[in-house]
C-alpha cells in the first residue's frame, strides 16, 4: 500500500485512549472513595494520579498529530458511562466495583500497547516513547492494584459493603 494513502492507526487510537484515561481516572477515584482507606484504595489513588498526568499530556500529543479529542460523541458516551456507573454502584458491592475498575485499567493497558506498536511501525518515535513511559508506570500500578484483590478475601465484610 502506498505510504501516502496509508491511514495511521496510532493517531486513530488517541481519541479512544483519551476516553479510556478519563474512565480510568473516574472509576479509580470513585472506587478508592467507596473503599475509603486501606491498600486497595491506595493502589487506585496511584492510578488516579497517573491518569491525571496522562490526561494533561494527551491533548498536546493529539494536537501535534492533528487529532481531535473530546468530540460531542465522546461527551455523549461519557454521559452514558456515568449513568451506567451510578446504576452499577447501586447494584454492586465494593469488591465487584473494584474488579470492574481493574478490568477497565487492563483494557487501557492493551490499548496503549497497541498504540505503542502502531507508533513504532509508523515511525512516530515521540508517541512510542510516551507509550513506553506510560506503560512502565501504569503496568506497575495495575499490578499493585491487582495484588490488592487479596485484601478483599481478608476483609469479606468490607468487600460486600455497598
Amino acid at each position: 500500500m502506498n505510504a501516502i494513502h496509508r491511514e495511521r492507526l496510532s493517531t486513530s487510537l488517541l481519541s479512544e485512549l483519551f476516553d479510556y484515561e478519563e474512565d480510568a481516572y473516574r472509576l479509580s477515584l470513585r472506587e478508592a472513595d467507596r473503599i475509603g482507606s486501606g491498600p486497595p484504595a491506595v493502589a487506585l489513588r496511584a492510578v488516579v494520579a497517573h491518569a491525571n498526568d496522562a490526561l494533561e499530556d494527551l491533548p498536546a500529543l493529539a494536537a501535534a498529530r492533528h487529532v481531535r479529542i473530546g468530540s460531542a460523541g465522546s461527551l455523549f458516551l461519557d454521559t452514558l458511562h456515568r449513568v451506567r456507573d451510578v446504576i452499577a454502584d447501586q447494584l454492586s458491592d465494593v469488591e465487584h466495583g473494584y474488579r470492574r475498575a481493574l478490568a477497565t485499567l487492563h483494557q487501557g493497558i492493551d490499548l496503549v500497547r497497541l498504540t505503542h506498536e502502531a507508533a513504532i511501525n509508523e515511525g512516530d518515535d515521540a508517541l512510542a516513547a510516551w507509550c513506553e513511559r506510560w506503560l512502565d508506570v501504569r503496568e506497575r500500578f495495575v499490578a499493585d492494584a491487582t495484588r490488592e484483590l487479596a485484601w478483599f478475601a481478608a476483609h469479606p465484610f468490607l468487600a460486600h459493603a455497598a
